[in-house]
């Protein structure tokens, strides 16, 4: 007969399986199994956390979708409207020199700034950056800068004509005819010392 652990048992005796109890010792201090470490939060505390906030937002939800703006007085109405476009206005202000500050960066940005205000609206999430970067590129604005291997600098760039002598012509002549009568129409032996 086998147990849990692949243990061959015999039936007629008896077998008790003992479990330690698990804890470590580090220094003088003692950590219990059922306990966090210090500066930790046990996981039930922080689903009641979670649990607490959660219904906390549906109660200001319900709250807000329950009173109607028809209860609200006049002047709060004047007031909630004059707060909202003031809203707006410091967001239109604050995109407008953010706007500014990108042009500053790119100059050449300064005579497509209508077309790169409309191309922004595609991109509402992305930083205003990162959506100049990508118009840049696709109007091809932007060179990327391109890093890879080193430039050359053994050499020079162009190869050097071999100088042919007497001896390297007769060389030549004698063991490739071919090749000599190709450098011979090609002028190649014209200015030989």
């Amino acid at each position: 007969m086998n147990n849990q652990n692949d243990v061959l048992v015999s039936s007629s005796e008896p077998v008790e399986i003992v479990t330690p109890e698990v804890t470590s010792h580090t220094g003088d201090n003692v950590v219990e199994p059922s306990k966090p470490p210090k500066g930790f939060v046990p996981l039930a505390a922080l689903q009641e956390e979670r649990a607490k906030r959660q219904g906390l937002e549906q109660e200001l939800e319900t709250f807000k979708s329950s009173v109607p703006s028809d209860d609200w007085s006049d002047e709060g109405r004047v007031i909630n409207n004059k707060v909202s476009a003031l809203e707006a206005e410091l967001s239109a202000i604050k995109d407008e020199k953010l706007l500014d500050s990108v042009i500053s960066t790119h100059p050449e940005l300064r005579d497509l700034r209508s077309e790169l205000i409309e191309f922004a609206k595609d991109y509402p999430r992305h930083k205003m950056e990162n959506v100049a970067k990508l118009f840049l590129v696709e109007k091809g604005l932007l060179e990327p800068i391109r890093q890879g291997l080193e430039s050359p600098t053994g050499g020079s760039k162009t190869p050097v004509a071999p100088e042919w002598t007497y001896e390297k012509i007769a060389e030549v002549r004698k063991k490739a005819p071919k090749r000599y009568e190709s450098l011979l129409l090609g002028g190649a032996f014209d200015h030989v010392k």
